[in-house]
């Protein structure tokens, strides 16, 4: 017996429609918690951050230990010796991030920082290539991403970094800017 696409598409759209009728307390029961859990973490970030990190270490070990496992016998496979590395590593930085949270929770923060930047730079070519120039976004990205940043004691980071930002891409330079304001937080975080 076939079926056509139509058919098997609303098959599914039943289907689906029946599963969240039939589960939709647990929907808004799950729902509701994300919503307190989120509030939790809005009042408490320190404590989030630390559950946070805590919950990536056992991720990192399990799944570090699994991926041990399903290396052995498999010495043949080109790649072995990579993979088992990598096992290896997960396990040592998921010990690591479970020895010393606190820590762990400053590298995570600059490990988002270098991804950020490598992210920025990357954008950046790619919107010159195509054309796209840059325009006030850049300016608003800017900001928020210095306000996030920004410590207590400079409350003229923000718009110096922005003016210098200005200041750069005046003269030609899109990649500079980001590399500035990153390195004047990490400066000031000291």
């Amino acid at each position: 017996m076939t079926m056509s696409v139509e058919t098997a598409a609303q098959a599914l759209r039943e289907a689906t429609r029946e599963t969240v009728r039939r589960y939709s307390i647990w929907y808004l029961i799950q729902g509701v918690l994300m919503v307190i859990a989120g509030i939790v973490a809005l009042i408490y970030p320190f404590v989030s951050s630390v559950a946070l990190v805590l919950f990536l270490g056992w991720i990192l070990i399990i799944s570090g230990i699994v991926q041990g496992i399903s290396l052995i016998g498999a010495q043949n496979v080109p790649s072995f010796w990579l993979q088992l590395v990598s096992a290896v590593l997960s396990i040592i930085v998921g010990v690591l991030f479970l020895r010393r949270p606190g820590e762990a929770v400053v590298t995570l923060a600059l490990l988002l920082i270098v991804f950020f930047m490598v992210e920025g730079f990357a954008h950046d070519p790619a919107a010159s290539k195509l054309g796209l120039g840059l325009s006030k976004w850049h300016y608003w990205n800017t900001a928020v991403f210095l306000s996030f940043g920004q410590p207590q004691h400079d409350s003229n980071l923000a718009a110096r970094c922005i003016a210098r930002d200005s200041a750069y891409l005046r003269r030609g330079s899109s990649q500079l800017p980001g590399v500035a304001g990153a390195s004047e937080l990490i400066g000031y975080g000291n």
